[in-house]
């Protein structure tokens, strides 16, 4: 068996930007169907770095290599700014003003994100000695239990 874990990420990260591109497409002709989609696509883009978080990025920790140290750092640092920029972004959707500059402010910090986990991330589970168990888990991406843990909230 092949195991392709990037194929799996890449298919998650299509179809959160799809959620997104559809919010887009919709926001002027119909507001509340925009808010709609982007309250789903934050959500799975935010249980999606919170399963990175919390099970992917440990079974690559277990090896203890500095560059997956590093790497999984980076990322959890990006992971707070793309938050960041999706608080910001739902402010703007909720009170149905222009948001256009927080939409390009968090498509390229999600490009950004995107192009570093496929240069560093990828290739650090495909030399993980824990390949097997990463692949296991990438490939069996379940975001149950994390639907209280990561939301966005305006309080």
């Amino acid at each position: 068996m092949i195991l392709d874990g990037s194929k799996n990420f890449d298919e998650q990260h299509k179809g959160i930007n799809r959620l997104f591109k559809e919010y887009q497409d919709l926001k002027v002709k119909d507001a509340n169907k925009a808010k709609e989609l982007f309250e789903k696509f934050a959500s799975n883009l935010q249980r999606h770095m919170l399963w990175e978080e919390r099970i992917l990025f440990p079974i690559l920790l277990q090896e203890g290599c500095d560059n997956t140290s590093h790497a999984v750092e980076v990322i959890k640092v990006e992971h707070r700014k793309i938050l960041q920029l999706l608080k910001k972004l739902y402010l703007k959707v909720s009170q149905k003003e222009e948001s256009s500059r927080e939409e390009e402010e968090l498509i390229s910090a999600l490009i950004k994100h995107e192009e570093f986990e496929d240069d560093v991330l990828h290739p650090v589970v495909d030399r993980s000695s824990k390949k097997k168990e990463a692949f296991e888990a990438i490939l069996d991406i379940s975001y149950e239990g994390f639907e209280e843990d990561f939301s966005i909230t305006i309080d």
